[in-house]
């Protein structure tokens, strides 16, 4: 072989390499990243003995020790996005830059100056390349738990029929017409099963389908221009009550820091009395720490010089930490809100973690010491974590408060804190399986721990409004845990559907406790008249009613602790008062139940004395009219891209964060997979009667579904706002392009 073809077959093997390391990392295919970078390697070795660098000395040793560090990295840390962007802009980009670098220098004889400018330029040459190719280095590649979801079996579905008058209901005749001229058809859903699937897409609607939408105004606006037919999906209704979630959350976080005669006067007056206290014990690092939350929360406190200057210390560590002090949610959107966010946040850090054990003890000794002498401090700081218990829910467990401390409180409990952080189902699954940030997907987790009971959704007597609204969610992921599981016959696909449903509303639902939630380190002459299933919204009843259930839930929980003139006193930032503003929105959510049970035949099951005959009558109206007038409310005009982070590694370097990235329009198809029981002028028809003997079909009615999508990404410490996040998506487009984006923001800090 010649020496020009000797070279041409090397830097075609080169190529050959860097093009298996670029297709590795654009289709997250990892493995074919080593074959790649040993064949860059190979060729180097050739290439540099057929140029002979003589000047440039150590070239081989270079690539062999680059090339060693970084799969030696790769095999330590075989997840870790950053090392295999190391390999791949070593041995793809950098490596054969530096061969070319060295032959260049000795082809041109170059001085030890010029060669040194070479080698340096090459890595730079490299950069500029990656850019102008517009590369994204998001190579982290989620692997994703299975959920075995299987379709539904009719012989399973063995609802009973009730032959009794509330199950019977007259279909509207219109200008259909049977023979015989029978004057009344009448229906009966009680044994009827409703399939449920998604139709086939023309191909003038495909469009449809693939556009996103940033509010559910749009995605609505966009099917009545074309004269589609559509319900509220289960995500629209949660939007309805995640809007009025946020501002009576917001409401009560603004009252209770001030205004709630039931904690003493508030958080902030409970902060100044034990700041106060603290400081006539000279007790001068307790005292930093209580006068630091304060100045977070907009106060300027008089303090000795001493106890200021620690303060000072405390804040600026506690700031530069992004992960814990950053504002996100709601609480970005008003400035007053984010300092009651900053305020919970630092009062929430682990002093086991965030400070050395002598200070941590001086601090918890100290504020306990207050609290033992001072009953009026002691229960109010009770009523403060008795209200975050119920508000959100209590801490979870290896918690503790600092009521009580001893040095041994420390030895039984992970998290010490003034108040400690609320628990959640999910956290407690992650910390007992992940020992850091893995490399799977914790939703798909945490779904397949629902659904074969590792994780139990049930309240308990200490639960929290957190909890109620999570065990709303329980049939998405398990229809047949709610009575409307017999009604249905769900496609494997609309299954997977509802679990996309429950990814996108545990999304917001925990977005919406972000300042109080643990963030975890770790034929005929007449027409056939046809019937078919008439859905008025998407049909997960029991849904609606637990989220009915978990709104009066909160009424009560937070009228027990602040009183009835308390809870009066809570005002939303639109004026309204959250006593006669959640009312409606948990009627409404009765009344959908309602509707539902009426739509698949099923009869509602209720507490005694849950509702009274009046308040069923008033529910059922209210969701009438709001389905009459579905989606004209402002609230539907909103952006719902929401991000949360859920959980970091150690160092808090790398943050998983679940997020809803806009809003689809799926089509469905609903029919009758076991149909109703019909009755023509009063007398039963057989239950196998063929119902074109009679005249009438049965049919499927398709309408569009506007859903919100689900996104979990490994991006940068410091979290996004709701309007960065939004930004973002506003940039990026799709959906893959968002969760990139999110995945590259911990290289580009977007």
């Amino acid at each position: 072989m010649t020496r020009r073809n000797f070279a041409i077959f090397w830097i075609g093997a080169m190529l050959v390499g860097s093009l298996l390391m670029l297709f590795a990392v654009v289709s997250t295919q990892h493995l074919f990243v080593p074959p790649g970078a040993l064949i860059n390697l190979l060729a180097s070795m050739r290439l540099l003995d057929l140029f002979r660098p003589r000047r440039t000395p150590f070239v081989k040793e270079f690539l062999v020790l680059g090339l060693a560090i970084t799969l030696a990295l790769l095999l330590r840390f075989p997840s870790s996005a950053l090392v295999v962007t190391l390999i791949f802009l070593w041995c793809a980009f950098l490596m054969p830059l530096l061969v070319i670098g060295a032959a260049v220098s000795e082809r041109f004889e170059a001085r030890w100056p010029l060669r040194a400018v070479l080698h340096l330029l090459a890595p730079a040459v490299g950069g500029v390349l990656l850019m102008l190719a517009g590369f994204q280095a998001s190579f982290r590649e989620l692997e994703e738990p299975p959920i075995d979801v299987a379709g539904d079996a009719l012989a399973d579905k063995n609802p009973p029929f009730a032959d009794t008058p509330d199950h019977w209901e007259a279909v509207p005749m219109g200008e259909n017409t049977l023979p015989g001229g029978v004057d009344l058809l009448e229906i009966n859903k009680s044994a009827a099963v409703i399939g449920l699937d998604f139709a086939a897409v023309e191909d003038a609607e495909a469009a449809v389908q693939e556009k996103r939408f940033a509010s559910y105004r749009d995605a609505i606006d966009h099917l009545e221009q074309r004269g589609l037919p559509w319900i509220p999906s289960v995500q629209m209704v949660d939007q309805r009550v995640k809007a009025f979630s946020d501002a009576a959350y917001a409401a009560i976080d603004l009252f209770t820091q001030r205004d709630a005669e039931a904690l003493g006067g508030g958080r902030q007056v409970f902060l100044e009395g034990l700041l106060e206290a603290l400081l006539e014990n000279e007790a001068a690092q307790a005292a930093a720490y209580v006068a630091a939350a304060l100045i977070l929360s907009g106060q300027e406190p008089a303090l000795p010089p001493e106890v200021a200057e620690i303060a000072a210390e405390m804040l600026e560590r506690f700031r530069a930490d992004e992960y814990e002090s950053k504002p996100v949610g709601y609480y970005a959107e008003r400035e007053e809100l984010a300092r009651v966010f900053q305020q919970n946040r630092f009062c929430q850090y682990n002093l086991v973690e965030e400070f050395d054990p002598t200070t941590a003890e001086q601090i918890a000794s100290g504020i306990a010491r207050v609290l033992e002498d001072d009953a009026a401090l002691a229960n109010a700081y009770d009523a403060i974590l008795a209200l975050q218990s119920r508000t959100t829910n209590p801490p979870g467990a290896g918690f503790a408060s600092l009521k009580g401390y001893t040095p041994g409180t420390v030895g039984a409990h992970f998290h010490l804190a003034l108040f400690p952080p609320s628990g959640s189902v999910e956290n407690a699954l992650f910390q007992r399986i992940y020992d850091g940030l893995p490399n799977e997907s914790i939703m798909n987790r945490l779904i397949v721990a629902i659904r074969n009971g590792e994780v139990d959704l049930a309240p308990d007597e200490h639960s929290g409004w957190y909890d109620y609204q999570v065990h709303a969610l329980e049939t998405l992921l398990v229809p047949e845990r709610g009575p409307e599981g017999e009604k249905l016959l769900l496609s494997k696909a609309f299954k997977e559907r509802l679990i996309e449903a429950f990814r996108t509303i545990l999304t917001k639902q925990r977005e919406l406790h972000v300042g109080h939630l643990h963030r975890v380190r770790q034929g005929g002459t007449f027409r056939a008249m046809e019937i078919s299933p008439e859905l008025a919204l998407e049909p997960t009843a029991t849904h609606y009613l637990r989220s009915a259930r978990a709104l009066r839930f909160l009424e009560t929980a937070v009228t027990a602790i602040l009183g009835e003139p308390g809870y009066a006193s809570i005002t939303l930032a639109g004026g309204e008062r959250l006593a006669e503003a959640l009312p409606p929105v948990a009627q409404l959510l009765y009344g959908l139940y309602f509707q539902v049970c009426e739509d698949i035949g099923m009869a509602p099951e209720l507490l005694a004395g849950e509702l009274t005959p009046g308040e069923v009558a008033a529910a059922r109206a209210q969701a009438r009219d709001w389905l009459d007038n579905r989606g004209a409310e402002e609230v539907f005009a909103a952006d719902v891209r929401y991000i949360v982070p859920v959980m970091a590694n150690a160092d808090t370097t790398e943050v998983r964060y679940w997020m809803t990235t806009g809003i689809r329009l799926l089509k469905v198809k609903a029919e009758y997979a076991r149909p109703p029981r019909l009755r023509i002028d009063g007398e039963l028809l057989p239950e196998d009667a063929n119902p074109g003997f009679y005249g009438m079909a049965f049919g499927e009615s398709e309408f569009y579904l506007p859903v919100e999508e689900f996104a979990e990404a490994t991006g940068s410490s410091a979290p996004w706002t709701r309007e960065e996040f939004r930004a973002l998506c506003d940039r990026a487009g799709s959906h893959a392009a968002i969760t990139r984006a999110v995945e590259n923001g911990r290289f580009s800090g977007d």
